[in-house]
């Protein structure tokens, strides 16, 4: 026969290890609402990355990530507006005119700042974000700073690009996105 000093210390142990399976299944639903935040901000961090220039990457390794990074982070057919590009035309193909004219740097790098990302239920989400290319050539290091304005769309479990909208940033410090 059991005391009931060890009854109830069997007892704590099962409301203890209830409390832990209540928590990590709480935590679990908190997380699942935004693993697709999660999920954006990694195709864009990735999208940014493969947009790059490396020091001496040659211009046909960098034509070729641009190619697969297209087929990858981008729809077909996809909606380009580019203020500083107009003349480009749509799609990937003026997407992929203004990557290669990035590869006029000997460096160049991507950086997200400021993403806003909303989501919506029919597994479309819009980001809005400040995009700055740090870029070096023979006259030096330059910095261009655009806001821009992605439509996403999930597809087969993970993201694409189905729209951008790119302008210039205004001279003050972006103000808060509501």
């Amino acid at each position: 026969m059991l005391s009931r000093e060890t009854a109830f210390g069997k007892g704590s142990r099962w409301r203890l290890f209830g409390l832990f399976l209540l928590v990590g299944l709480g935590y679990a639903l908190f997380r699942s609402g935004t693993s697709h935040e999660r999920a954006i901000s990694q195709t864009l961090e990735a999208l940014a990355e493969d947009a790059g220039v490396a020091r001496g990457e040659l211009p046909g390794q960098r034509d070729q990530r641009l190619q697969l990074a297209l087929d990858r982070y981008f729809t077909d057919p996809l909606s380009v507006r580019h203020a500083d590009l107009p003349q480009t035309g749509a799609g990937r193909r003026a997407l992929l005119l203004w990557a290669r004219l990035v590869g006029r740097y000997t460096m160049a790098k991507l950086n997200l700042e400021h993403p806003d990302i909303s989501l919506a239920p029919s597994g479309r989400a819009v980001v809005k974000l400040d995009v700055v290319l740090e870029a070096e050539d023979s006259e030096g290091q330059q910095v261009f700073e655009r806001a821009v304005e992605l439509g996403l769309v999930e597809q087969a479990g993970r993201w694409q690009i189905e729209a951008i909208e790119v302008a210039p940033r205004a001279e003050q410090e972006p103000e808060a996105r509501p």
